[in-house]
Parts: structure tokens; sequence; C-alpha cells
């Protein structure tokens, strides 16, 4: 399991997160908390192995922001399945946009997968 809540999102390029390599993992759904935290609810088998997650993202245009959530199982091919909900620090994504966009618009539309959220930048 995910034992560091407290990751931070990784903001990459398009091609980068092309290129990322996923175990199974489904969405069942997503908040943005205060203090610049988003929590992801998932789905996935397991439960023999520590299982990581890393969160990446990149900049698209019309404040979006597509993220893609990277799950390695570590070759664990118990079938458990297993609910778990996990944090990220956006942090990364607000300072990042507030360099970079007007900071009078304070929000930005997070994308994973087919679940869209608002994220106000404070």
């Amino acid at each position: 399991m995910n034992l560091d809540m407290t990751s931070k999102v990784i903001l990459t390029s398009k091609d980068k997160i092309k290129e990322l390599r996923n175990n199974q993992i489904f969405i069942n759904g997503m908040d943005v908390e205060i203090n610049n935290i988003i929590s992801i609810q998932t789905t996935y088998s397991g439960g023999c192995k520590e299982h990581s997650f890393k969160l990446f993202g990149f900049i698209d245009d019309n404040n979006k922001i597509i993220l893609t959530l990277q799950h390695n199982s570590n070759g664990d091919a118990c079938k458990k399945i297993i609910k778990e909900t996990l944090t990220f620090d956006l942090t990364p994504i607000k300072d990042e946009y507030q360099k970079l966009k007007d900071i009078n618009n304070n929000f930005v539309i997070l994308i994973l997968k087919d679940r869209e959220i608002k994220y106000n930048i404070r």
C-alpha cells in the first residue's frame, strides 16, 4: 500500500506521460481538499506485495491539467480487491500555474481519465 500520503504531483511533458508504464487501476472518484491536496479513490487487485503510486500531470490549454496516476504493482499477482484512497500534494501545479497564467483567474480543471474536477488555486 502507499505509505507516503504526501507525495507531490510531478509536472512533466505530454510526451513523457505517454511513456509511463502502468498496472491496472480503477478511479472511483476524486476530490480536491483544502490545503492543495487531491484525494483519489481507487480500486485495484493485489494484496501480497507493496504497490507504489505517482501522480503526473501536464499543463494543457484552456486552464486544464491532464493527470495520469502511475500504478506499480511490483509484480503482485494476488487477486484480492483493494480499495484505497490516495492523496497527493497539488502545490507544484499551483506554483507553476501562478508563474504562467493570470492569477486573477484562480482555478484550473484537473482531468484524470474520464473524471474532471475544479481546483481553486489559493
